[in-house]
């Protein structure tokens, strides 16, 4: 099943919202993944707003952290994962090039794709007509 955020860019409520769903599909299987261009993105990462200064901290040194009872990985287009087993993958921010490897991806039960640019969106939802829209105001900030 793929889902994408019906906004693109730093949208602080469409990536909690993400997030959030990324966190429900993986009581399913336990595991989740955020995947990103590089290590780079997390630094800083708006990210850092859904987590504890410690869960931030050990997402980022470990490359892993549990949440809601789900272990969610780090995974970057140089650095793979090799303990996912499988579950929901959430591609923040990524090309169409890398979000189509991650959709081929055996391990992926489902992918939470959150665009940078509309260009990227708009492709992604001509090319997966059945794909389910998640709002942004399906996350408030606080």
């Amino acid at each position: 099943m793929f889902y994408y955020t019906d906004s693109f860019g730093p949208d602080r409520n469409a990536l909690g919202a993400a997030i959030t769903r990324t966190l429900q599909l993986g009581q399913q299987t336990l595991e989740a993944v955020i995947a990103s261009h590089q290590l780079a993105n997390f630094e800083g990462s708006i990210i850092s707003r859904f987590l504890s200064p410690t869960q931030y901290a050990v997402f980022h040194s470990s490359r892993a952290v549990t949440l809601n009872n789900v272990k969610v990985y780090m995974m970057t287009e140089r650095n793979e994962v090799p303990d996912f087993d499988k579950g929901p993958v959430l591609a923040m921010h990524v090309s169409l090039k890398y979000l189509m490897k991650l959709m081929d991806d055996p391990r992926a039960t489902h992918i939470i794709f959150v665009p940078w640019d509309e260009r990227e969106r708009d492709s992604f939802r001509a090319d997966n007509p059945t794909a389910i829209a998640i709002r942004s105001e399906e996350h408030t900030s606080e």
